[in-house]
């Protein structure tokens, strides 16, 4: 987070379209990672977990569970420049 509130990374926020639609909580702003081809912002799951887990000061595993019931859920019902979730998924090919 920024001094002052939250802001997107500022060649992030010049690189998205007017019409891109971004999640309304300022905790996922940091979580933005770049933009798809036709305009989507990219968030990255892990990330948006962290932050809000540090606004909220609430533990990582609960705000994987919020954002999975309050946010993810949603993404079916946004038209337009819908979001885009990324889960980094490289552990899973790993066999410690």
């Amino acid at each position: 987070m920024t001094e002052g509130g939250t802001m997107i990374n500022k060649t992030i926020r010049d690189a998205l379209d007017y019409d891109t639609i971004l999640f309304d909580s300022p905790a996922f702003d940091n979580a933005i990672i770049g933009k798809s081809f036709n305009g989507c912002a990219i968030y990255e799951l892990d990330m948006m977990a962290k932050e809000l887990a540090a606004e909220a000061n609430i533990s990582y595993e609960e705000a994987v569970e919020f954002i999975e019931y309050n946010t993810l859920r949603t993404i079916p019902y946004i038209h337009g420049k819908c979001p885009i979730i990324l889960e980094d998924t490289c552990f899973l090919l790993h066999d410690d």
